[in-house]
């Protein structure tokens, strides 16, 4: 067994390298699973001497791929699993063959553009090439966040991403007032419920609403913080560009809130268990409400493709309509 429970512990017991690895993980099977993997990577590199890599003149050097294995694996811990399995497959499909035998330290200008210009040339919309880039873009700032000898070394080569390509701009679907208030009725869930009303009225994506804790919310002063957080000991969650700033509720918000608080407060006060998500009863957050929305839709009669994503354009176009 290389994960098990004891007490409210979970713990590994696996055998690298010849030797026994017994020890504490996280408090959730999903924690030391991750811590698992983790471990399983970093004994993979050492015993390839990925990070001993020197060029002819004895500095530090990293594939790209030991680079993007990371980021994949930070992704599927932290992401939505929509968004892990998109970005995985535009990699595996359009820059895996381009830059798996590469080294970091021969990446260059010509080398992006090359790829951006390949893209275009291969019939790709602007949109989709755009997005590639922005895939390799988020592999390298994920390598430089974590290792600062790779940030060093991205800051010697002084690489200026290629220009994003100009995209059609397309108008986002969204829900009409009457549209929203049938989905709602049709969500039989008190929670999902609650959070489509919340997600609505504050624009909040839907990473940034699974990750939601009580201590970011002050009913007293009727706002929401969204910002980065410790999620376990190894895993450290951020916003969307990094982007951290505080939404004011609107009555619906605040009343969906506070409802919400109570329950967890009455749940908190029966177990003595502490809860830390806003939009989960249990331990991990919740991050699947698509097939929900997608019924909740269908019993309603609304013909649109219904996602979490669309209560925030929602949000945004009726704000605009507003002319707030």
């Amino acid at each position: 067994m290389s994960v098990y429970k004891r007490g409210n512990s979970w713990y590994i017991n696996i055998r690298l390298g010849g030797h026994r690895i017994n020890c504490k993980a996280g408090n959730t099977k999903k924690e030391a699973l991750t811590a698992q993997e983790e471990l399983k990577t970093k004994h993979r590199l050492k015993m390839l001497h990925i990070s001993d890599i020197k060029d002819k003149e004895g500095n530090f050097d990293i594939f790209f791929t030991v680079l993007s294995q990371q980021y994949f694996e930070h992704c599927k811990a932290v992401k939505g699993s929509k968004t892990y399995y998109n970005e995985k497959n535009y990699y595996d499909n359009h820059i895996k063959k381009a830059f798996e035998k590469l080294l970091l330290r021969s990446f260059n200008n010509k080398l992006l553009s090359d790829f951006q210009k390949l893209k275009k040339s291969d019939n790709y919309s602007n949109r989709t090439t755009n997005i590639l880039v922005g895939i390799i873009r988020k592999i390298i700032n994920h390598a430089c966040d974590t290792d600062k000898r790779i940030k060093r070394l991205w800051n010697e080569l002084d690489i200026k991403w290629p220009k994003s390509l100009r995209e059609n701009k397309k108008q986002h679907a969204f829900l009409t007032f009457n549209e929203f208030d049938s989905l709602i009725s049709q969500l039989n869930n008190k929670i999902t419920r609650l959070r489509a009303i919340v997600m609505r009225y504050t624009g909040l994506r839907p990473a940034e609403a699974a990750y939601l804790q009580w201590p970011d919310v002050s009913l007293e002063l009727r706002t929401v913080k969204v910002q980065g957080k410790k999620i376990t000991d190894t895993l450290y969650w951020t916003p969307k560009d990094a982007e951290q700033r505080t939404i004011p509720l609107s009555d619906e918000a605040y009343g969906s809130l506070k409802n919400l608080n109570t329950d967890m407060l009455r749940r908190v006060k029966k177990t003595g268990l502490q809860e830390r998500w806003v939009f989960s009863a249990g331990r991990e957050p919740v991050f699947d409400m698509d097939k929900s929305l997608v019924g909740a839709a269908t019993r309603a009669g609304i013909k649109k493709n219904v996602s979490p994503n669309m209560l925030r354009h929602t949000f945004a176009t009726l704000q605009l309509a507003s002319g707030a």
